[in-house]
């Protein structure tokens, strides 16, 4: 064999010619060391849960406990977290120690630390860390254009839930953010970005439910709701427009108030008044505001490990295209400073 040939981590040849003989676990490889996944390393910290529900848990992190929306190994890992379940509390302890179970999210972690002004008392400064934390669902997955709205078990593509921490010696805050497809069955035909055409896939009565499964999920995890639409006025965004509005009116009239909505077409202001002009629509909108003074978020205090404050209610924000920045980030940046 000529050994001139590059070779790959698993051993195999990386010429063209030598792909038939590819590792059999080169293309999860690939997809795992895209820099999109992550783990907690020493396995004490549930990465995948916000802080509000770590913190009611009131014990130690149990590799058992966490939030299947946003664990894309689940499936994997589900037999060794059987056969774990069987073992004595030594000997979980002592497979625990082994770290054979890794539990990986998909999206983002950003973490900073930050220098705090010395307070007066005891004239040391101290270090803060502020972060962010973005958790990609996994219920329902798949590429652009191909993989649009909700399934029948409620599950929306592009879920994300993001989280963003602030924390010193004394406690830590946190506020969550959902956003996610439009909660209905829709796709767009055609290969031209911007050009698609938007089409609704089922009639009202039938995609109702899984409409308000979708958002009873949302409930039950967050409490209440408050939806910012960014689609736009163009008549295939303002068609899936007027759906969303029908469906949820549709919802409230069923007598679950706990779900709003907004609408801000993102484009028309920014094209139209600039991007500065964003806050102040933002908080224009009716039940921005509201959620903004009644929502809350989390505050622990770390010398007693208690709920100091929780956060009970979120912004759930979508436009048409996640792919296209920057109106997720923009949003959800202004909503922050809002607090």
């Amino acid at each position: 064999m000529n050994d001139s040939y590059d070779r790959d981590p698993f051993g195999q040849q990386t010429q063209a010619t030598q792909s038939v003989y590819e590792h059999p676990c080169a293309a999860l490889s690939k997809i795992m060391s895209s820099g999109t996944f992550y783990y907690a390393s020493d396995g004490k910290w549930d990465i995948s849960t916000r802080l509000q529900v770590r913190t009611k848990r009131q014990t130690q992190h149990d590799h058992s406990v966490f939030d299947p929306r946003f664990i894309w190994n689940e499936y994997i890992v589900g037999s060794l977290m059987d056969f774990r379940s069987r073992l004595d509390p030594d000997e979980r302890d002592d497979m625990d120690m082994c770290h054979f179970i890794i539990l990986a999210i998909q999206g983002h972690v950003g973490l900073h630390s930050i220098p705090l002004p010395a307070p007066p008392r005891s004239g040391r400064p101290s270090i803060a860390t502020i972060g962010m934390i973005s958790r990609l669902g996994w219920k329902r997955a798949g590429t652009r254009f191909n993989t649009r709205g909700v399934d029948d078990d409620g599950n929306v593509a592009n879920f994300v839930e993001t989280e963003t921490l602030f924390a010193t010696n004394e406690a830590s805050w946190s506020y969550v953010q959902v956003r996610g497809s439009i909660p209905l069955f829709w796709e767009q035909q055609g290969l031209q970005i911007g050009g698609q055409r938007i089409q609704i896939t089922r009639a009202p009565g039938a995609s109702q439910p899984a409409f308000e499964r979708h958002f009873a999920q949302l409930i039950e995890e967050y409490e209440t709701v408050h939806i910012i639409n960014l689609l736009g006025t163009k008549e295939n965004e303002a068609t899936l427009t007027a759906a969303y509005t029908a469906h949820l009116q549709t919802l409230r009239a069923n007598g679950n108030a706990g779900v709003t909505m907004s609408n801000l077409d993102f484009h028309g202001v920014v094209r139209v008044m600039g991007h500065d002009a964003i806050p102040a629509t933002l908080k224009s909108l009716e039940g921005v505001q509201s959620g903004l003074d009644n929502y809350g978020f989390t505050s622990v205090e770390h010398n007693v490990s208690a709920l100091t404050t929780p956060q009970v209610g979120v912004f759930r924000t979508n436009c048409l295209d996640w792919y296209i920045p920057p109106k997720a980030s923009w949003v959800g940046t202004m909503l922050i400073l809002r607090l």
